[in-house]
């Protein structure tokens, strides 16, 4: 956390990268469950527009330098407390 909650663009990057992962590997987990569905064919390009998404707003978080973890331990200090 003391590494990821700072002004760096190493902890933005660090961050989001850790939420890019998070998020494509439930998304990956979650469509793993179609694919053993008989009536369905080729689920994998239901996992194209997922991801593509997903990178996308990846790069353009990065770019911007919003950090994504940063901004999510704010919510839960200030909101859920």
């Amino acid at each position: 956390m003391p590494l990821i909650d700072r002004d760096w663009f190493f902890s933005t990057l660090l961050g989001n990268t850790l939420w890019l992962i998070a998020l494509g590997y439930y998304i990956y987990i979650t469509f793993l469950g179609y694919s053993a569905l008989p009536f369905l064919r080729r689920t994998v390009a239901l996992l194209y527009p997922p991801f593509l998404t997903l990178f996308c707003l990846y790069l353009l978080s990065v770019i911007l330098g919003w950090n994504i973890s940063r901004s999510v331990i704010y919510f839960y200090e200030y909101r859920v407390n």
